[in-house]
Order: structure tokens, then C-alpha cells, then sequence
């Protein structure tokens, strides 16, 4: 649907208005006087409407499509295993092997630990930042950050993860179909992955209960492995630069926060969720015709949910662009729905929340470096920032900022 973009320059530094992914914005305006549904003159169907987003993720005739421009590619043979992409039995006995370590009762039970990495990072963060007088708050704070919650979770060594960390967090500035250096990913991956497979590091671990959920299926084993070392710190930190940028840019909404309390916390992680999450876009296939209102969507159709706009629905959330960091409900897609819903979305509220607590006091003291405007990455379908680049508020500013 949406090809690659190159990394786009906010064009504006007002305070009065947010810093915008100019890619993303010019792709959306197009769709937002769209229907809920909406069928493109190539036969495809864009779903913009929350409650039509909410009944398809939900059918059991809508089944995920991986759509990589890149056929034939290692990338593409690694990630058409990732089982995001799977469904029915393998999907759900996959799933299964995650619950015990992220269901939220878990999470929060683990929750101290996390709490502590994020202290500890935020405290590095800071010294390096007073030393220095800048710094970048995602390469600095929120990647280390992320990974070390990570292999804490999955009780593998931080070190073992090293190469695929530097890889990963280059995808960003990649673009969709940069095949060699995708292709480069997958290799090291994969290397990764089999060298954690044979290293005898699974006893009682959730990558025990993986093993197990694989049944002696190797590749599957390996890609399952991929998809965690990949997705389980990346998206996070992506996360977290987007949130950060938000807080950022109107230093009213960090005091807002700092003085809201901790109990105000998760919702406003919630909110910050639906406007800035770097997840735009879940692609089905339909296995059979699937009502959706007024509409059939035939079977073999394909399928994108924009998630960004139904995150806009004004049929469900009030005045949808304005930020209300105390909005509840809040019934964002940020982590989609249904039996694909994210596996991770739990530890990503704990972890975004932990991180958030940890670095907000900062935070207040902080701005964006002006002289280096935020870019996004260069995927169409996951939007996140390359860097964030911010500086020590100078003693003036933060006077006057009191």
C-alpha cells in the first residue's frame, strides 16, 4: 500500500504545534474524509473506522498477511516464520509458552526489577548528560534501557545480544527494501538465535517453555528467537522516543505528569499510546467474505487497518488529536485486537511506565535540540524516530519556564 519513504525533517519548531511525521501525515490526509471502509481502486480494502477495525481484528475469517516487498529474500524467508504471521493451532500453542512471564500479574510481580534497570538508566542518562550538556535520548537511554529489560526477561545475557542490538537499531534509518543490509539482519539473527539454542541457557526459562511450544521444530524455534531479540527492545525504544518527543516538545505535559502523581502514570501512558505509537498498520487476508457493516469484504481480500486513524475515531474518543493525558476510557489500538492482539502490549505498559517514572524528573529539565529537527524513520508501515537529540535547559529557560 505505502512505499518506501525517506527520513522526513520536521519543517517547524512552534511550540503551539507538535512536531510532525510529515510522511505519515501527507500518506493519511488523503484517507481521513474516507469512509469507515474503504475499497482502493486496486481492490484493496483501508479500514479507518474503529468499531469496523475492532470487528474485523476480531473474525476468525481475518487472517494476518505478511506483506515484505522483498520476495525470496533471507529476510523474507526468516520473517514469513515470525509467528505474528502464523494462525490456528501453531499460532495459539506459541502464544501459550508466553503466558506465565507476560500476563500482567506476572509483569507486576517482576515489576521491581524493571523498575530498578530503568532507575539505573536514567541515572547514566542523566550523568552523561550533565557531563556532556547533550545527549540523545533514544541511543542513550531508551535502547540500553529496553534490551537490558529484555534479556532480563527472557534470562539471557545482555553481551549475547550485542551484534543484533547494533543491527537493529540501524533498521530504523533502512528502508523497507534495502535488501542487503535486511538480509544482513536476518543472518545475524539467526546466528544469534541458534547460538542461544545450543548454549543450554533454557532451563526453567520462558525459552524452555518455547522450546517446548516448537515441538522439534527448528526454524520455527530460530524465527520465534529472531522475532523476540528483534521486536522485544526495538519497538519499546521506538516507543519511548516517540512518547518522549511528546513530553518534550510542551514541557506543560511532563508537569502535568510530575505533578499528577505516580496514579496518573498509566493512563497518561495510555494516551500517549494512541497518539504516538510507531505501530500504523495491520495487514489481514480474508479467508472467507467478512460483513463489516453495510459492506462484504470478498474472500481473498486484502485488508489494512490504518491504526493511527481509528486511534482518531471521533465516534469514540472525544476531541481525537487533543492530547488528555487524564482520557479514560481510552480503547486505543495501539496494540491491535483480537487473537493477534500484541503479545508483548503488558510489558510495554510496565516498561514505558517504569522508564517514564524513572526519567521524568530529567525530563522537566530538558529541551529538543532545535538545531537538529527530529526524522522519522524510513518504513512506511512502523513509524519511529531516528534519534532524538535534546540539551540540558539552560539555568535562564528554566527559570523562566518555572
Amino acid at each position: 500500500m505505502m512505499s518506501k519513504a525517506p527520513p522526513i525533517a520536521v519543517p517547524t519548531f512552534e511550540l503551539d504545534c507538535d512536531p510532525s511525521d510529515a510522511f505519515a501525515d501527507d500518506a493519511y490526509r488523503a484517507f481521513e474524509s474516507a469512509p469507515p471502509v474503504a475499497r482502493t481502486p486496486r481492490g484493496d480494502y483501508l479500514v479507518t473506522g474503529h468499531p469496523e477495525a475492532v470487528h474485523i481484528l476480531r473474525s476468525p475469517c481475518a487472517e494476518p498477511r505478511s506483506d515484505y516487498p522483498i520476495a525470496g529474500s533471507r529476510w523474507n524467508r526468516l520473517a514469513e516464520r515470525f509467528f505474528v504471521f502464523l494462525d490456528g493451532s501453531t499460532h495459539r500453542r506459541l502464544r501459550s509458552a508466553f503466558d506465565a512471564d507476560f500476563a500482567r500479574g506476572a509483569l507486576n510481580c517482576n515489576g521491581d526489577r524493571i523498575g530498578m534497570i530503568s532507575a539505573a538508566h536514567a541515572e547514566a542518562f542523566r550523568s552523561r548528560i550533565e557531563a556532556e550538556g547533550a545527549a540523545d535520548v533514544i541511543t542513550d537511554f531508551a535502547v540500553p534501557c529496553t534490551v537490558k529489560i529484555l534479556t532480563h526477561t527472557l534470562g539471557i545475557d545482555t553481551e549475547a545480544v550485542t551484534t543484533v542490538v547494533d543491527l537493529a537499531t540501524r533498521i530504523r534509518s533502512t528502508g523497507d527494501e534495502d535488501r542487503e543490509y535486511l538480509d544482513r539482519v536476518a543472518v545475524e539473527l539467526q546466528t544469534t538465535a541458534d547460538m542461544l539454542m545450543d548454549g543450554g541457557r533454557f532451563d526453567g526459562s520462558l525459552l524452555a517453555r518455547l522450546a517446548m511450544a516448537c515441538d522439534g521444530d527448528r526454524e520455527l524455534m530460530r524465527a520465534t528467537v529472531s522475532l523476540l531479540l528483534l521486536a522485544g527492545f526495538e519497538t519499546s525504544a521506538n516507543l519511548f522516543g516517540n512518547l518522549a518527543l511528546a513530553l518534550l516538545w510542551d514541557p506543560r505535559r511532563t508537569r502535568t505528569l510530575l505533578d499528577g502523581g505516580p496514579s496518573l502514570l498509566p493512563t497518561a501512558v495510555e494516551e500517549l499510546l494512541r497518539l504516538h505509537s510507531p505501530a500504523h498498520v495491520v495487514a489481514r487476508i480474508a479467508r472467507e467474505p467478512i460483513a463489516v457493516g453495510d459492506l462484504i469484504l470478498p474472500a481473498k481480500a486484502r485488508i489494512a487497518v490504518l491504526l493511527r486513524l481509528c486511534n482518531m475515531d471521533a465516534r469514540v474518543f472525544a476531541r481525537p488529536r487533543e492530547m488528555d493525558l487524564r482520557r479514560t476510557p481510552n480503547p486505543h489500538l495501539s496494540f491491535s485486537y483480537g487473537r493477534h492482539y500484541c503479545l508483548g502490549a503488558s510489558l510495554a505498559r510496565v516498561e514505558i511506565t517504569a522508564m517514564l517514572r524513572a526519567l521524568l524528573p530529567l525530563l522537566a529539565r530538558l529541551d529538543v535540540d532545535r538545531s537538529k529537527p527530529p526524522e522519522w524513520t524510513a518504513q512506511a508501515l512502523g513509524r519511529s524516530l531516528v534519534a532524538l537529540p535534546v540539551r540540558l535547559r539552560s539555568a535562564a529557560h528554566a527559570k523562566g519556564q518555572a
